[in-house]
């Protein structure tokens, strides 16, 4: 469970601990127990800004990551999303590894995924 996606978000590795837990009931061959786990979770609403590392930049627009390690996610910036010439060309300045902050539009994940996708817009400083 730790360190891959869950129906809430990414759970971070290492992160989780067993409350309590009940006594198993026994049925069929099987025993089954009623767990209460703690863990540390990710899911980024849509709109918070978060700041990220990019990781390769592209025509296409770049990818970034969160700033620790292991990162919960990887961030998709599409250069449709800054129509504006003057932000077009100040996106060609980004180089790897510069620092940027991102607006989440919108997130993506399936379960046992490695990552949260994250689609977000760049917002230039």
């Amino acid at each position: 469970m730790s360190g891959k996606c869950i129906p809430e978000g990414f759970v971070k590795p290492g992160s989780c601990n067993i409350r309590s837990y009940s006594v198993g009931i026994f049925a069929g061959g099987n025993i089954t127990f009623q767990l209460e786990i703690e863990c540390m979770v990710c899911c980024p609403a849509d709109g918070i800004v978060m700041q990220c590392v990019a990781q390769t930049v592209t025509q296409a627009g770049i990818r970034a990551h969160a700033c620790i390690d292991p990162s919960p996610v990887i961030i998709y910036i599409s250069r449709e999303l800054h129509e504006s010439s003057a932000q077009n060309r100040t996106m060609d300045t980004i180089k790897p590894n510069d620092t940027l902050l991102v607006r989440v539009i919108g997130t993506r994940y399936e379960l046992n995924d490695k990552h949260v996708s994250i689609i977000g817009e760049w917002l230039a400083i």
